[in-house]
């Protein structure tokens, strides 16, 4: 009998990707301005992406240049000044992120401009799979997951910043991928064995991911998170072996990020972060992400950095309560589930809150106006199972393993 229940339902995973398809090609046949923001599809920092996928196709770095800056002539001139003269040099910062303009080489080479968004198509479709089998995983209601990641779909922040020639859709399959090995790790009685599946599997993801953008710090809060909340909910779990393998993973995850910048060259960082030590080092000036033409000195740091964050916070939120009210909902939702499950054992409710928390937390290290949770994408995943999470507590009187009572 439960065998054909579920075969009665196989229309759940197509029907979601029914949807994001349409929701897609709204996204690629209507973008431009909103409300002053650039919702178009090629960013300005895509240029430098697209310009390394040109090489990969076996341009020189010269013709490749020309070849992306031709493109980019008016669909992105009201945000980038063509005129100025932009130089390679321009895209030192992010040399060491191979991996999505190579894997975006073939369709550039056939497509041109547009072969850029091939890539990160794929990689979100892939990611509403993994994020549906997660949702499954952690035995969440059929309705509830398809409804999660149907109002997942529907966010015009997901789409913005999945839908472009940036590296955010790769990066964020990645950690969907992530989610489902935690999901696994949770329900597996032999916990001795279960770490060691998780590292496994992990290492590959936190390596790829150095290779797609720097990613040290959420791997670093998905890591530390997991640990923590483990320890606290199962004191069974030996400390020693918990540290070894917190130890071994965050060693992995660094290593990766300072072996790619030493062989690929260095990435742009946390802005904040990396400007605090450049005036521990005793720099004066240095380079302004706001305004180019006009660097930034220590006073001016130490004067602003408290205010740039309190602004970045209060924009951010502000900006999604106006242009993604379905992000904000989804957002107020896991808050719920959090406060919900605050005193109770539920370490899926607080796994998945907390990487989200500190993933937005983390962003307040490069406090950039406008970004529009740019750098919460790769969280995003772990948001919308908090947000199902609760949805599905409050649809069950069967609590167990749906709101995380796990027995390892």
């Amino acid at each position: 009998m439960a065998r054909k229940r579920i075969g009665g339902q196989k229309w759940a995973l197509p029907a979601v990707l029914a949807f994001l398809a349409l929701a897609i090609l709204s996204r690629i046949f209507y973008n431009g301005e909103v409300l002053g923001f650039d919702y178009r599809l090629y960013y300005p920092d895509g240029i430098c992406y697209t310009s390394h996928a040109y090489e990969y196709s076996g341009l020189t770095p010269g013709q490749a240049w020309e070849r992306t800056i031709a493109d980019y002539r008016g669909v992105a001139d009201k945000y980038l000044d063509l005129s100025q003269g932009i130089k390679p040099e321009a895209c030192n910062s992010v040399q060491a992120r191979i991996l999505y303009p190579f894997f975006s080489a073939p369709f550039v080479a056939q497509l041109g401009l547009q072969g850029m968004l091939v890539v990160p198509i794929a990689a979100l479709v892939l990611s509403f799979i993994f994020i549906y089998l997660a949702l499954r995983k952690f035995q969440i209601r059929q309705s509830i997951a398809v409804l999660s990641l149907l109002l997942f779909a529907s966010s015009s922040t997901l789409l913005r910043w999945n839908i472009s020639n940036l590296p955010e859709s790769l990066f964020m399959f990645f950690t969907s991928i992530s989610i489902l090995l935690v999901a696994y790790l949770l329900q597996d009685k032999n916990i001795n064995g279960a770490f060691i599946r998780f590292t496994i599997f992990l290492t590959p993801l936190i390596i790829l991911s150095a290779l797609t953008k720097r990613s040290a710090h959420f791997w670093t809060i998905l890591v530390v998170t997991l640990g923590v909340v483990l320890y606290l909910k199962y004191k069974q779990i030996l400390l020693s072996y918990l540290i070894g393998f917190s130890t071994l993973l965050l060693g992995i995850t660094w290593g990766a990020d300072r072996l790619v910048g030493k062989i690929l060259g260095g990435q742009n960082s946390l802005w904040i972060a990396t400007t605090t030590a450049s005036c521990l080092k005793g720099e004066q000036v240095f380079a302004n992400p706001g305004n180019v033409s006009k660097p930034l000195t220590c006073d001016d740091f130490q004067k602003n950095a408290l205010i740039n964050m309190k602004d970045f916070v209060i924009n951010e939120i502000g900006q999604l309560l106006v242009l993604d009210k379905i992000l904000f909902l989804i957002t107020g939702f896991a808050l719920l589930a959090f406060l919900y499950h605050l005193r109770s054992h539920q370490p899926l409710v607080h796994i998945t809150f907390f990487v989200a928390f500190f993933t937005f937390s983390a962003t307040l290290l490069n406090a950039t106006l406008g970004l529009n949770f740019r750098l919460m994408v790769p969280a995003f995943p772990y948001l919308v199972a908090c947000a199902a999470l609760l949805l599905n507590g409050l649809w069950s009187h069967d609590r167990g393993l749906a709101t995380g009572k796990v027995e390892l």
